[in-house]
């Protein structure tokens, strides 16, 4: 579940319009599953994730985590940092 904080700081950070603010004042988030919205959550609690940590909070394989997690980068909701064991990924 989203909390409020974080829906406006996703709003925020991803240029959501007043427009995409729903009566309950929750943006729409087109596309995000849950396992998604689960990471984007850590991340606003722990400033970043790591594809270890998104592979135990969803419980899905290596190669799963490395392919949501570019699926998040490359929609804007995440930026990439690092490099290698070494890769975390925070807020855009």
């Amino acid at each position: 579940f989203f909390g409020a904080d974080l829906v406006n700081v996703l709003a925020r950070k991803v240029g959501v319009s007043q427009g995409m603010v729903t009566a309950m004042g929750m943006p729409v988030f087109s596309g995000l599953k849950q396992k998604h919205k689960s990471a984007l959550e850590y991340v606003s609690n722990f400033r970043s994730i790591t594809n270890d940590k998104y592979q135990k909070l969803n419980r899905v394989s290596h190669s799963t985590a490395t392919r949501d997690l570019k699926w998040l980068v490359k929609r804007g909701y995440l930026k990439r940092k690092g490099a290698g064991k070494a890769t975390r990924y925070e807020l855009r």
